[in-house]
């Protein structure tokens, strides 16, 4: 097998073999190749080479990873979701509820049902908290079965 290389003739039996493609690539025009220069060296032209060939691999690669890992995602949050969800007809209004019914709520006594009563309306659930009426951890407990409905 012969390469042609500066105009010369040369055998791959005078190099040794793990050179020859490096002497094949030495004829690759450098004005074609935007990344390269004529004067660096080989090294760093493979360096090159093979950086910028991992890179597409790794930004082909990633999208199809990530997408699967969503869906799974997805799946496990619908999952829980439509175990805690409460049909709409089964939520309690903290607008027009009565003492009875805010009692039957867990962790909701006779005392933060006359404070929630006491402070009516409600533009929003989350307001029982930020008025601290009831405290965070049993406004955690009776987020998903309490509703306020606006007149």
């Amino acid at each position: 097998m012969f390469v042609l290389m500066d105009d010369k003739v040369q055998t791959l039996k005078q190099h040794e073999p793990l050179h020859w493609p490096l002497l094949m690539w030495r004829n690759v025009r450098h004005d074609t190749v935007p990344w390269m220069s004529e004067g660096e060296p080989m090294a760093t032209k493979l360096t090159r080479l093979i950086l910028v060939l991992l890179t597409a691999m790794s930004l082909a690669a990633g999208p199809q990873a990530t997408a699967k890992s969503e869906a799974r995602a997805d799946d496990k949050s619908a999952q829980k979701s439509a175990a805690k969800a409460v049909p709409a007809s089964e939520l309690i209004d903290i607008n027009s509820a009565t003492a009875e019914q805010l009692d039957a709520l867990p962790g909701i006594g006779k005392a933060y049902s006359e404070k929630i009563i006491k402070n009516r309306p409600y533009r929003a659930k989350n307001e029982l908290v930020d008025k601290k009426i009831i405290p965070a951890a049993t406004y955690a407990k009776i987020k998903d079965k309490i509703i306020a409905k606006q007149k």
